[in-house]
């Protein structure tokens, strides 16, 4: 019986992404919710915003509060999946925990400049309207410092076996 061992390279699990992405969507919601608090701006009326981004007809339903916070949290965990998959299982966590978090902070920084000076001025100028640059821009770097300390936190999940636990799993194992 020869020992020979053999490990695969760590994978990343669904669980971990999502609870990223649910990690980066509440930061952003308590770094708004603090804004909120500090200026006139109605959390309300944030949360309207991103329905009305997304379903114009919806922004002035009662439930358009309830559906911007659906949106964000699901578009959270999609942001979660594109870094996990694209960037972070790609290169950024070989390269260590450092490394996550500069390309987070650097992938939503992209996301938010796509967002701001692209997208929302064309689908909801009021979104835009709604906060300083300076405050939308440090919700999304928050978002990607809390999806990378996430992701981080994680232990790799690799797959370590021998020749003899491969053997004595093995039917083939009677056989020798």
């Amino acid at each position: 019986m020869s020992l020979v061992t053999r490990t695969t390279e760590p994978r990343i699990t669904h669980r971990n992404i999502i609870l990223a992405g649910l990690a980066g969507a509440v930061a952003e919601v308590l770094w708004v919710a603090l804004f909120c608090a500090l200026t006139p701006l109605n959390g309300g009326e944030v949360l309207r915003q991103i329905t009305a981004s997304v379903f114009p007809t919806m922004s002035a339903s009662a439930w358009a509060p309830v559906l911007g916070l659906v949106l964000h949290f699901t578009l959270g965990v999609a942001v979660a999946y594109a870094f996990g998959f694209l960037v972070w299982q790609a290169f950024a966590r070989r390269m260590g925990t450092a490394t996550t978090l500069g390309t987070a902070m650097l992938v939503l920084a992209a996301i938010w400049t796509i967002n701001f000076l692209v997208l929302l001025p064309v689908l909801n100028i009021e979104f835009v309207r709604l906060m300083p640059y300076t405050v939308t821009f440090g919700s999304k770097v928050l978002f990607g410092i809390a999806m990378a300390a996430t992701l981080n936190s994680f232990e790799p999940e690799s797959q370590t076996t021998t020749t003899a636990q491969h053997e004595a799993t093995s039917p083939l194992h009677l056989l020798y």
